[in-house]
């Protein structure tokens, strides 16, 4: 769905959005960025989309929006610079990137969506949410919640995700077709395996 297809947020989501998030705009010129080459730089695909936009049509981003970005000044770069932070970040993490898997890390760095996923929108934060959902998924593939072993791994797991993700605004939920990963991996499991979670 693409994001002119989307509903308007409501006053609750807005309330959401204003709390966690800045205008992109106030936040370009504090990073030395006038209003006519941010549009470009977005319209074009060199620098991500804002992760929200309010009624008014302000334009939202998370606070480290320009943490990669930059001020503009070497943007013909940010691909190879996105992409090698990340690959580095999975290694570290004892991973690897299959075919394709940059390419949409990137193409999902560049719609805005990590910005109403993640706390700090970064390659390795996009890097590591990977690897907490893939362990996170693994361990469901085989629930043994009997298994003390088991339990404290889906709860450092469940924990260390928590951690990091953003809570998520209700209209999330439709920009993104469903239950978000918060629902999916934090709240979805406790419910499941409550014994898991109980110390």
């Amino acid at each position: 769905m693409s994001m002119t297809a989307l509903p308007r947020l409501e006053a609750a989501d807005v309330t959401y959005v204003r709390a966690h998030f800045l205008p992109l705009g106030l936040l370009a010129a504090a990073h030395g960025w006038n209003a006519d080459m941010l549009r470009r730089a977005i319209d074009d695909g060199s620098i991500p989309q804002p992760t929200y936009t309010l009624p008014d049509g302000t334009a939202m981003v998370p606070i480290d929006y320009f943490a990669l970005i930059g001020d503009g000044n070497d943007l013909a770069s940010l691909r190879a610079r996105f992409v090698a932070r990340w690959e580095a970040t999975l290694a570290r993490l004892g991973l690897t990137a299959a075919p394709g898997d940059a390419e949409e890390e990137w193409a999902g760095y560049l719609g805005g969506g990590y910005g109403g996923c993640l706390k700090s929108v970064t390659p390795e934060m996009i890097a590591l949410k990977r690897a907490l959902t893939t362990a996170i998924e693994s361990l469901l593939a085989e629930p043994d919640d009997a298994d003390a072993a088991w339990c404290a791994a889906l709860r450092d797991a469940v924990a260390r995700y928590d951690a990091f993700a953003m809570p998520f605004a209700a209209w999330d939920r439709i920009r993104f077709g469903g239950p978000v990963t918060r629902d999916r991996l934090v709240y979805d499991v406790r419910r499941r395996f409550p014994g898991a979670f109980t110390v």
